[in-house]
């Protein structure tokens, strides 16, 4: 077989991170859910759910079968209750298998990268009891429903993991559509992670994560390979692609030239600025991980138990 037609992860690789996904700590500053089962937990959004929590004064447009009498009856004035809305754990993963993240010039493909950090985000919310969903960004788009059946969350990894050979660029789809149906298949509260290199699409797309932002925590995760963050030094190079030439375009590229390596790094960061930037305008973290590194647990927060 191929090397290209080989799955981007075994099943003994799959195994591996499903262990680790037990023992990976969590440094989030907004704490994930904690217990595992629907009834258990209590949310951070406000709605009508079954546990009284407070009362607040009368707005026009509430609702009066949520008054509560007896405090007017002490006030003389209107009030209504509010309740603390139970949702049930769960995460939501878009994983990007598009052209640009079958790049790789050191340990790994970006893809698999993001595979790897797909299967620890899923494994983890498994061993606390969550349910996963997801979707795969390729030549047509996949929805995987939510789930807490181990089957099912192995299935979706397991279809993550297909091989991924070289691709036509013309052959992917549009991000911007599948944040447009995002809304239809999240749940409110789910965390949703998504996992991309985010260059094949427009940065004002992401508005469309906005009705999510509300009642969702989102994460963005870059996956980014080392020769977009710095030029090797390598002497010169034919690179396709480059100083705004056309996908097709060959440009000879002289990378031992410290000035140009500079300004290479100068733009390669000023790039992930702005994409943070973007990200943080529409209330969504965001993460870099590098496609070597051997441990994206240690760079990207995973559902985790145990947290207050």
């Amino acid at each position: 077989m191929k090397l290209t037609e080989q799955p981007l992860l075994q099943e003994q690789e799959l195994h591996v991170l499903y262990e680790r996904a037990k023992l990976a700590g969590l440094s989030y500053s907004q704490r994930l859910l904690k217990q595992p089962q629907y009834g258990d937990t209590l949310s951070r959004f406000r709605g009508s759910g079954m546990d009284y929590e407070d009362s607040r004064s009368y707005e026009p447009g509430d609702e009066p079968r949520f008054f509560n009498w007896r405090l007017m009856a002490r006030t003389g004035k209107a009030h209504v209750k509010v309740f603390r809305e139970e949702r049930r754990p769960s995460v939501f993963i878009m994983l990007d298998r598009r052209v640009s993240m079958r790049f790789g010039t050191r340990k790994r493909l970006k893809i698999t990268q993001a595979n790897r950090m797909a299967a620890l985000i899923a494994f983890a919310a498994l061993h606390q009891g969550w349910s996963v969903a997801g979707v795969l960004l390729d030549e047509q788009v996949q929805w995987f429903p939510a789930s807490q059946e181990e089957a099912n969350i192995w299935h979706f990894l397991e279809q993550a993991s297909q091989a991924a050979p070289p691709q036509e660029r013309h052959t992917s789809v549009d991000m911007q559509a599948v944040l447009a149906e995002l809304p239809e298949y999240v749940l409110p509260g789910m965390h949703i992670y998504l996992l991309s290199d985010f260059m094949q699409d427009a940065q004002q797309d992401y508005v469309n994560l906005v009705p999510l932002v509300k009642d969702n925590p989102l994460l963005a995760v870059q996956i980014v390979d080392a020769a977009e963050c710095e030029l090797s030094g390598l002497g010169t190079l034919e690179l396709q692609g480059m100083c705004g030439e056309g996908a097709d375009k060959l440009s000879t590229v002289n990378t031992a030239d410290e000035s140009l390596r500079k300004e290479f790094r100068h733009a390669a960061n000023h790039y992930r600025q702005d994409i943070e930037r973007q990200f943080a305008k529409y209330g969504v973290n965001y993460y870099q991980l590098k496609a070597e590194d051997d441990k994206p647990e240690d760079t990207v927060p995973l559902p985790q138990a145990g947290v207050e």
